[in-house]
């Protein structure tokens, strides 16, 4: 939904109550639903909204157990959000990771340099994504009438060497 309000990235999702959540539940296979470690593992809800500045993200990971070992390039073969952005019918997109390590938040933007606001904080067994990504990423890109951009975006749960759960969905 085009959003009139404020958003603000902090890993607090009170500003975001009146953006309707999306649930990934459905997309889960059986045999992914049969890995989890219990019921609250890897349930993904996220929001999306958009005024003429920036597209808006938060998302809601339910993980049982937090992991991510990378601080390069590899931070979204742990715990992670992938978010792919492409303007219909043109290039160049982009693409936003997010994770948390033990150091803090990381981020990863393709192009690199990007100039996001994101936030990424774990409480109890889960972790909060936020993040606003300026229509100035995607190059001559206007949030504008008949304007249409292309959301992708993974979710990635890893709770053992070889256990890795990865959930996409997309859309325009």
């Amino acid at each position: 939904p085009h959003l009139t309000g404020e958003v603000v990235v902090d890993g607090m999702l009170d500003d975001w109550k009146d953006i309707p959540a999306i649930s990934f539940e459905t997309l889960l296979t059986p045999a992914m639903r049969a890995r989890r470690l219990g019921a609250a593992d890897f349930g993904v809800s996220m929001r999306v909204a958009w005024n003429e500045k920036a597209l808006f993200v938060a998302a809601e990971i339910a993980d049982q157990r937090h992991s991510n070992h990378y601080s390069d390039g590899r931070i979204e073969w742990d715990d992670s959000l992938t978010l792919s952005l492409s303007p219909m019918g043109r290039k160049p997109g982009c693409r936003v990771v997010l994770a948390l390590g033990e150091h803090g938040p990381m981020s990863s933007t393709t192009p690199p340099g990007l100039a996001i606001q994101s936030s990424t904080v774990r409480r109890q067994f889960q972790t909060i994504y936020e993040a606003i990504i300026p229509w100035s990423a995607l190059a001559g890109f206007a949030a504008i009438g008949g304007e249409t951009c292309a959301l992708g975006v993974t979710a990635n749960d890893r709770d053992g060497e070889i256990d890795f759960l990865q959930v996409n969905n997309s859309g325009p």
